[in-house]
């Protein structure tokens, strides 16, 4: 049953492209990880397209 007072989370769509970067090394495996410095948030290499730009050329112009 929805509560009387619910509100409605407003929802952004965000598109990224990017990829798993890695190597075997001495100790094993190896994978690239970024940091924000604003906001100390650790991830996978990304990037938003630009307008009229493919997801694998974004995924692929970073690296």
């Amino acid at each position: 049953m929805p509560r009387a007072n619910s509100r409605k989370v407003p929802v952004e769509e965000l598109i990224s492209a990017g990829g798993v970067v890695y190597r075997h090394g001495p100790q094993g495996m190896e994978v690239v990880i970024c940091g924000r410095a604003a906001d100390g948030v650790w991830g996978l290499p990304k990037g938003a397209p630009e307008a009229g730009e493919g997801l694998e050329a974004r995924a692929n112009s970073g690296l």
